[in-house]
């Protein structure tokens, strides 16, 4: 028997989607932030306890593991990450590129001082032209004396960025060869260095910079962190590489994978399930969105493709990443609820309990009134049904905290206040739903919701209800989609290469020269494809190719990708390549032939990893077998507790409908349906909500 085992990792909870051909489990477990690498295992003894086997023995029959962290993430958001040091070309200390980049590009991007300070900023006299050519290389006294500077103001990890490195990344590897030579890796004084061109082949001196700090900043944790969840997995008898989530869509071992590729990786795997639940529900348009425990993640559907940025910015900053667009709001579960001192307006985050100590109602000394302490006052939870009944809430505590830091100061009742709570978070939702639809899609045209994540079932009723939401659907697996995202995902993999051949140079040669260029560029990239694609385990027949061109127009700064054409990569079939695309696009854009330059070449190569399938369900079984019996639930729209009819979502089946006001209880979440509202079952056994 083969079995998948996907994991993903949140502020709260850690999240497994497992699989034994058919037969599907899926673990939720708090995540432990003092070791990250214990909540990996504590789901994976989860999921083989849910087998009824053994660690070890599941392990050696697991065809993949694919996992989606947000340690780089929170290194970022935490700024928690090294002190690091920065080398640039002489005369750019000041100003780190900014000149170069721009007043237009430069326009919006934040301050980065927390990142680099400006004292950590050092320069060298060296030389590279626009073409790649070497004009000075570094002196080695010159450099070994500004890294000894910046080692002792505090330096432990060394950045290298010098202009037009990404024509010729020479100088860079000489300075990094330079500090090895005096600082040896065998020693423990030894310092990290990192260069801007391991990291970013594109023009752009500043943001390629920023890429290296940022990538710099959070690769110790990360690279710490993955090798060794990688090392335990392997000692209780995992054979294979673990395939790390990366924030473009795809996955790939740890040892090809940068700090940057992990950033936001879990929201992305969500939104690759997305796509994959637009294409099995026929939604053209879809936006999703997954409320956990700290955050609240949404992102665009069209036409079964996610959305994805090539030159996408985290905190402020621009990155030379590609990433899969996500819009993340600090409202979750966990998150805070507090009176503003200024104005005494009650707010909700982005503050969050997290995991440790969570909300009041964990009782692990959180004292702060949360989400999920207000969802347990109004009844919506039930405290011995948690997690399915492994963890028990103090509902005592919950409504302690609420009375002491909102309820008393307000002057109004425990379950006002907690009805408050919930409202104003559905309202921080729903307004940041209203905003994206708006920005995606036109006023008058409907769109699917998807809704997932822990606790997303519970409120979707409220922040969900748009006049253009045609339906809400709420996957089986709501509450580990991320998970159960990551399971659709490939090997994936982006190579590219600078070039600086203008459109209106290549259509003045004939097309063979034109293809024995961009063939020169392409053969180096496809060689190290093949090569990485090996050590993942897949040889060339398996593996997709695909070539695009980065096109830019430079008077606007306007950025065009084209794909140019695709294959498999042991039959490479470049001669398909659609060159003449690239003059008939500048058309299209209204963009002049004389102004746009071919900026870089780009090989996307993707190879099929092991995927559960995702099977149709028949109906059956009598509604009345899924009651559960009623409790006292608090509704606000009419301001009092009413008992209301609870049933085992396990028991539903396919054409099952239920109308409002109802609560459905799973092992790790509750959907809340007020009155007004319907919940039906469809065929893959997705939970349908919408007005009646």
């Amino acid at each position: 028997m083969a079995y998948t085992i996907d994991i993903d990792t949140g502020g709260t909870f850690t999240d497994g989607y497992m699989t034994r051909d058919a037969e599907t489990v899926c673990v939720k477990v708090l995540t432990t932030p003092h070791d990250l690498t214990q909540c990996i295992m504590d789901c994976i003894e989860e999921g083989a306890d849910a087998f009824g086997l053994a660690v070890p023995d599941m392990l050696k029959d697991t065809e993949v593991i694919r996992y989606s962290t947000t340690v780089g993430t929170n290194t970022i958001l935490q700024r928690n990450g090294p002190q690091l040091g920065l080398i640039l070309s002489e005369g750019s200390q000041e100003n780190i590129y900014r000149e170069e980049a721009g007043k237009s590009e430069t326009n919006g991007y934040c301050d980065i001082g927390w990142l680099i300070p400006p004292d950590m900023v050092r320069g060298i006299d060296e030389a590279t032209d626009s073409e790649g050519e070497v004009l000075r290389e570094p002196d080695r006294t010159e450099v070994l004396a500004v890294v000894e500077e910046l080692i002792d103001i505090g330096a432990r990890i060394i950045v290298v960025s010098l202009i037009n490195s990404y024509a010729n990344r020479r100088n860079e590897q000489a300075v990094r060869e330079i500090i090895r030579s005096e600082f040896p890796r065998q020693y423990l004084g030894a310092i990290p260095t990192m260069l801007a061109s391991d990291v970013s082949s594109k023009p752009g001196d500043y943001v390629r910079t920023c890429t290296a700090l940022l990538n710099a900043y959070i690769h110790p944790q990360v690279a710490r962190y993955l090798n060794r969840a990688e090392e335990d997995i392997r000692g209780r008898g995992y054979e294979r590489p673990l395939l790390i989530v990366h924030s473009s869509g795809g996955v790939s071992r740890v040892a090809k994978t940068i700090g940057l590729h992990t950033f936001n990786s879990g929201p992305v795997a969500g939104l690759v399930g997305a796509a994959f639940m637009a294409g099995l529900k026929g939604s053209e348009r879809m936006l999703a969105v997954d409320i956990g425990g700290t955050s609240a993640d949404m992102g665009i559907i069209l036409d079964g493709e996610v959305g994805k940025n090539d030159e996408p910015m985290v905190q402020g900053i621009p990155l030379h990443v590609s990433m899969i667009d996500v819009l993340s709001l600090g409202s979750g579960g966990g998150s805070i609820a507090y009176l503003d001192e200024a104005t005494g307006e009650l707010k909700v985050g982005p503050q969050s309990a997290g995991a440790f100590p969570g909300p009041a109602a964990f009782d692990l000394g959180g004292s702060d009134p949360t989400v999920t302490d207000a969802d347990l006052v109004l009844g919506f939870v039930d405290p011995d049904y948690f997690l399915g009944g492994r963890k028990k809430l103090n509902l005592s505590l919950a409504e302690t905290a609420i009375r002491e830091k909102i309820a008393a100061p307000l002057g109004i009742g425990v379950e006002e206040a907690a009805y408050r709570i919930v409202k104003r978070m559905n309202e921080d939702i729903r307004t940041q739903l209203a905003a994206s639809a708006a920005d995606n899609f036109a006023a008058d045209v409907s769109f699917d919701l998807l809704v997932y994540g822990g606790a997303g079932p519970t409120h979707c009723c409220w922040f969900g209800a748009l006049p253009t939401v045609e339906r809400m659907i709420v996957p089986l697996h709501a509450p580990v989609f991320s998970a159960f995202g990551a399971s659709r995902m490939d090997l994936m993999h982006l190579y590219s290469v600078p070039m600086r051949v203008s459109v209106s140079d290549a259509a003045n040669l004939v097309e063979e020269d034109v293809r024995s260029v961009f063939r020169v560029q392409i053969d180096g990239i496809v060689n190290r494809a093949l090569m990485d694609m090996r050590g993942e385990g897949f040889e060339a027949a398996s593996v997709r190719w695909e070539v695009s061109a980065q096109l830019r127009d430079s008077q606007t700064g306007k950025l065009i990708v084209l794909t140019l054409g695709s294959g498999c990569l042991d039959a490479c079939g470049f001669e398909q390549l659609d060159l003449q695309c690239i003059g008939l696009a500048c058309k299209e854009s209204g963009m002049e032939e004389e102004a746009v330059w071919v900026e870089r070449m780009m090989l996307h190569t993707t190879a099929e990893a092991y995927k559960p399938d995702v099977p149709c369900r028949e109906g059956g079984g009598y509604l009345e077998d899924a009651e559960k019996g009623s409790r006292r639930v608090f509704w606000g729209d009419i301001g009092q507790f009413i008992d209301t009819m609870v049933y085992d979502r396990n028991l539903l089946r396919c054409g099952h409908e239920i109308s409002g006001p109802v609560i459905v209880e799973a092992a790790d979440t509750t959907y809340v349906i007020p009155s007004g509202f319907a919940f039906t079952i469809d065929e893959y056994l997705n939970a349908i909500v919408g007005r009646e």
